[in-house]
């Protein structure tokens, strides 16, 4: 599973190979598909994925995994709502990953929306 950490490189969420995204208390709180993140409890659309960071409907990065500098994009296209997937098994819980470095704000800068209101929708 791959750490996601937001702007102040603290962690928030874990991404699960198989495109589910966890909550640090490993609840599942929403998933990718079609380079695309839906939220697991109303299939509203999040934002884009790119590899391993989340943005908002606006581009904006909201997290970002480990090793991997936060990426913008303008505009990004909303996609039709996917079916609803079924609920996966909760992962064992992974070690406690170390803090990344703080990346470089990104172009356009970071969302102004906390992973919590991410969720939201």
């Amino acid at each position: 599973m791959i750490a996601l950490f937001d702007s102040d490189c603290s962690l928030v969420a874990w991404l699960h190979d198989s495109g589910n995204i966890f909550d640090t208390g490993l609840e599942f709180v929403a998933f990718v598909r079609g380079g695309n993140v839906f939220s697991a409890s109303n299939l509203s659309w999040l934002g884009p994925i790119d590899y391993t960071t989340l943005m908002d409907r606006a581009g904006r990065p909201v997290t970002f995994g480990s090793g991997h500098a936060p990426m913008s994009r303008p505009d990004p296209l909303q996609p039709l709502n996917p079916l609803k997937p079924l609920r996966p098994l909760r992962p064992l819980k992974p070690l406690t990953p170390l803090n990344p470095m703080t990346p470089h704000v990104p172009l356009g800068g970071w969302s102004t929306l906390s992973f919590a209101e991410y969720l939201a929708g």
